[in-house]
């Protein structure tokens, strides 16, 4: 079996400027991560994980159909008939009770 100092000083020196390059470059990302997703967070409250996870998951408080019923479809419906699809959603939309929503998909 070969060991490391069995080795050229070339080849060793090829394989620790590998590592060290891969340590730097390991090192900026933890750098890059910290001030652009986890002092931000911080900043307004947030938790490491919840600040990670909303920058990458995006935010898990909803559905993206009650994203949509609150931004750029909050003038299809009126508030009563978006209250009777959230219920409908917060129920966990089973199949019984689309029949009293099916009218709102449609319209």
């Amino acid at each position: 079996m070969i060991s490391l100092p069995d080795l050229p000083v070339t080849v060793r020196v090829l394989f620790s400027s590998f590592l060290i390059m891969i340590g730097i470059g390991y090192l900026m990302a933890l750098s890059y991560m910290f001030l652009v997703d986890v002092k931000p967070g911080r900043d307004v409250g947030e938790r490491l994980v919840e600040s990670l996870s909303e920058k990458y998951h995006g935010s898990t408080s909803g559905t993206r159909l009650e994203a949509a019923l609150n931004g750029t479809m909050a003038d299809k419906l009126t508030a009563a008939e978006r209250d009777q699809v959230f219920q409908w959603i917060h129920a966990g939309a089973p199949r019984d009770g689309y029949a009293k929503i099916e009218p709102l998909f449609t319209q």
